[in-house]
């Protein structure tokens, strides 16, 4: 039985497939650009796949006869999946200082119940943004219009505001002027 370990470089965009036969102490390993890979997605989540069929190609792009892989069938978890950040992370509001509008761009690594409230600098809640709602991993951009929990515009001055998911909480500062 032939045994197959695809390794993915998503950064370099790189796919490298090391092959053996089991029992055996070596095997075959190559890189290179990947001309045809007929696949169906079984179940999106854990990234399964059964391919069909895997042509290599050479550095000119030439089919290279006895290297393609018929019935490759599988599952791979993907490492790092494309678009989906590996840590938490809070930016500094943008712009700031800001009037009337600023953006707050957040990352999850994984689904998380999101809280992001802003207070002033007595530490009275202004506005929730989020407020306990579970948000998938990936990249978000939410905008603050400068208005409180009523809709009222609130005055200039030091605003704080505060992101918390999971395990991470982290707060920032920001200026609205007028």
């Amino acid at each position: 039985e032939t045994v197959f370990q695809p390794q993915n470089d998503a950064t370099n965009g790189i796919l490298t497939l090391d092959m053996t036969s089991l029992g055996q102490t070596e095997g075959v390993s190559g890189s290179g650009v990947l001309a045809e890979i007929t696949f169906t997605v079984k179940n999106a989540g854990d990234w399964a796949m059964e391919a069909v069929e895997i042509v290599a190609l050479d550095s000119q792009l030439q089919r290279i006869e006895g290297i393609a892989l018929q019935g490759l069938n599988g599952t791979a978890k993907h490492p790092t999946r494309p678009n989906i950040p590996t840590t938490y992370h809070l930016a500094q509001n943008h712009p700031n200082p800001f009037n009337p509008v600023t953006a707050i761009r957040y990352q999850l690594p994984q689904t998380q119940a999101v809280n992001l409230r802003i207070y002033d600098v007595s530490g009275r809640l202004v506005r929730a943004l989020v407020e306990n709602e579970i948000h998938e991993a990936g990249y978000y951009v939410l905008e603050w219009d400068g208005t409180d929990d009523a809709g009222q515009a609130v005055s200039s001055g030091m605003y704080i505001y505060q992101f918390d998911a999971g395990p991470f909480s982290q707060t920032r500062q920001m200026l609205l002027v007028k």
